[in-house]
């Protein structure tokens, strides 16, 4: 075995012990959006070992796309039950996006033109995007509303956010 399938294996572990993780956050904290999540860990943990290299004993390019592109559908899902709980969303536009881009990724395939097989993941990126755009909203009304505690909004930017020292309590 080649270094290059170990480590495909080692990142394949790993996005089940993620899924696997969060499959239990899920269950324990009754929160279904985190299924599409996980969901999303356990896709890529399935298509990686058909990885197209040259090195991996598994290499599909079909199952490698086609899983990819399915991942993006989980990651549509999940934005929209994390982001817009039971409000109006464009999770249509974004799934039929999903959809139009697996059929055209099957007949790019079929007629063996890895171009337009590549072109069609860029559907990840349109939801990424829209990942990214929806979670600066939700940052940005977190960060406004009064209600919200001080601790809170660090949280979401990390050491970007300016905090004076004194304002977290550490009690024990």
């Amino acid at each position: 075995m080649n270094i290059i399938f170990i480590v495909l294996i080692v990142f394949a572990l790993t996005h089940l012990w993620i899924a696997v993780q969060l499959v239990l956050t899920a269950r324990k904290s009754n929160q279904h959006n985190l299924y599409w999540l996980a969901g999303l860990f356990a896709l890529v943990m399935c298509y990686s070992f058909f990885t197209p290299t040259a090195e991996s004993p598994l290499a599909n390019y079909w199952v490698f796309q086609l899983g990819l592109i399915a991942g993006y559908f989980c990651l549509a899902m999940f934005i929209h039950t994390t982001f817009y709980r039971d409000r109006q969303s464009p999770i249509y536009i974004f799934l039929g996006l999903v959809v139009l881009a697996f059929v055209v990724d099957i007949y790019a395939l079929a007629v063996n033109n890895l171009n337009l097989a590549g072109i069609m993941t860029m559907v990840g990126f349109v939801n990424w995007t829209w990942y990214l755009v929806v979670a600066r909203l939700a940052y940005g009304t977190v960060v406004v509303d009064p209600s919200v505690e001080n601790w809170v909004p660090p949280q979401y930017m990390g050491d970007n956010y300016k905090t004076r020292p004194l304002d977290v309590v550490w009690v024990r």
